[in-house]
């Protein structure tokens, strides 16, 4: 009995440090969910400011969020390096309250991508192009799921518009702005919560005090006239 548990556990660890080490250490923003053949590019607005997954190596599994009230996630078996299985998909029930264009995308994502898919196998790819690294997952009915190691941002808006400074930061946030106007700025943790939220912009460089946020990585969405949204990733420490 002895040996066969050592033999479980030599297998179990095998199979997690067998694969690509980028699949556990970048968080994976989806860029775009092909469904049937069909493009669905993930909204970006208040209630889903990025579509997030993450892949544990230490018990290993995998947690997704789009709504706050939609995450999900598993145990993974890994029967390869580029295969793995997901006995049971769990994910909280509560979906999306905003858009109905959200509530839609929820249920492609959650439920017909991930839930309906297990028990099941998937299988992955990771290419580089320089700093941009894309993570492509294919489920057992040959959906696919595309995600990179940076944010999803809306089109057609300059990302060059918007500095923010310093990052990492401990106390104070700046945020400069060239020649846009800023209707609504939000701040979420990693989770996809909102954890900050400024409705009233009305200079060039505006200051946010960050001091009461816990050490972490956040997301900081900022919204034109246009209702064009940029997001931008920045580092909260103690220190």
């Amino acid at each position: 009995m002895k040996k066969l548990l050592i033999i479980i556990i030599l297998v179990t660890s095998f199979n997690s440090i067998a694969q690509d080490t980028r699949l556990f250490n970048n968080t994976w923003f989806l860029h775009n969910l092909i469904i049937d053949g069909n493009d669905n590019i993930p909204p970006i607005n208040n209630e889903i400011p990025f579509v997030a997954l993450d892949f544990i190596e230490v018990n290993p599994s995998i947690e997704t969020v789009a709504c706050t009230e939609s995450a999900g996630g598993g145990d993974v078996i890994f029967n390869g390096t580029t295969n793995f299985n997901i006995p049971v998909f769990v994910y909280l029930t509560g979906g999306c309250y905003g858009d109905p264009e959200n509530e839609i995308f929820n249920t492609l994502y959650i439920e017909d991508y991930w839930t309906n898919n297990t028990p099941g196998d998937f299988t992955y790819t990771i290419t580089e192009d320089g700093s941009s690294i894309t993570l492509i997952i294919t489920n057992q009915l040959g959906d696919t799921a595309i995600y990179g190691n940076e944010l999803l941002s809306s089109e057609n808006f300059n990302e060059n518009t918007f500095a923010i400074y310093p990052n990492p930061a401990t106390t104070i946030l700046n945020i400069e702005n060239d020649d846009v106007i800023i209707t609504d700025i939000s701040i979420y943790d990693i989770s996809g919560r909102l954890v900050y939220s400024d409705k009233s912009i009305t200079s060039e460089v505006s200051t946010i005090n960050i001091q009461n946020l816990n050490e972490g990585i956040y997301f900081i969405n900022m919204m034109d006239e246009q209702n064009r949204i940029l997001t931008k990733r920045f580092i909260k420490n103690n220190n």
